[in-house]
């Protein structure tokens, strides 16, 4: 799979090996063909869904090296049973991107602790769990680590308690894992995107603003200073800015890709 991406030679992947736990939101499935289109063989691991099948059979299709793990990305048995699977075939893996992204709304008080478990489990400790097991297949040759936040890390929406606390988790073991492990040529560090254009985003829209659904998406457009959400597209190419070698001096950071949101605040107007 050539092209403009290959031609640049920072962004040469053709050695490298690198494991994608999850297709969340879309970002997941781009990031893997943008990876595939660089050179880097691919392997998902996802529990066994159809977008999973049909991201490798196009990244195959199209002359790249792509395999699907049925497991559970979100588990911690999952996980690890992909990542047995993995060390059997490869020793080594050179990036790892993880894209666990569950929602839920309420404030502290309307958060169960089931609830909170739950987000705990999908959007940091199965981040936690692939990092655990894909670090052995990096530390003899350095790796590089992207893991998906959000802008909701640092900024604060109503009602998102739980998911800003985890998200916010995520930037804190993105910088903790940079500092561990800097020494040993392994890089961390994690895009926060603002909303993006996903099916996922549009079926939230269809489903809690019934018969309204132009107007949500206008709505979700305005919240951003460019007038429009973001694309998975985008996120999958700093994603791959980041696991190549253009990205080689960079750890330990946050990128919002965000359309401006986080660089504005709205002034008061009184008429």
């Amino acid at each position: 799979m050539g092209g403009a991406v290959t031609a640049m030679t920072g962004f040469d992947l053709s050695s490298k090996t690198a494991v994608i736990c999850g297709l969340s939101g879309g970002v997941g499935e781009e990031t893997a063909r943008a990876l595939a289109r660089a050179g880097a063989e691919i392997i998902v691991v996802e529990g066994g869904t159809d977008l999973a099948r049909a991201t490798v059979e196009s990244i195959t299709a199209a002359g790249g090296r792509a395999r699907h793990l049925n497991h559970d990305a979100e588990g911690a048995d999952g996980i690890a049973t992909a990542f047995a699977e993995i060390a059997r075939d490869h020793d080594r893996v050179d990036i790892l991107v993880t894209t666990a992204n569950r929602a839920h709304r309420g404030t502290v008080l309307e958060t169960s602790d089931e609830d909170l478990e739950t987000m705990l489990d999908v959007n940091v400790r199965s981040v936690v769990q692939a990092m655990r097991h894909a670090l052995p297949l990096m530390l003899a040759h350095g790796g590089a680590i992207v893991h998906i936040a959000s802008i909701f890390a640092n900024l604060a929406l109503k009602e998102r308690f739980a998911y800003t606390l985890t998200k916010g988790a995520v930037v804190s073991l993105t910088r903790s894992m940079a500092a561990d492990y800097a020494d040993r040529n392994v890089r961390c560090n994690c895009v926060c995107p603002a909303r993006t254009d996903t099916q996922a985003s549009r079926d939230w829209v269809r489903a809690r603003y019934p018969g309204r659904e132009q107007e949500a998406q206008a709505a979700l457009a305005a919240f951003h200073p460019l007038g429009r959400m973001g694309t998975p597209q985008e996120v999958a190419s700093l994603i791959l800015y980041l696991c190549s070698d253009a990205g080689a001096f960079v750890t330990g950071q946050a990128f919002a890709i965000d359309g401006g949101v986080t660089a504005t605040v709205a002034d008061i107007e009184v008429e």
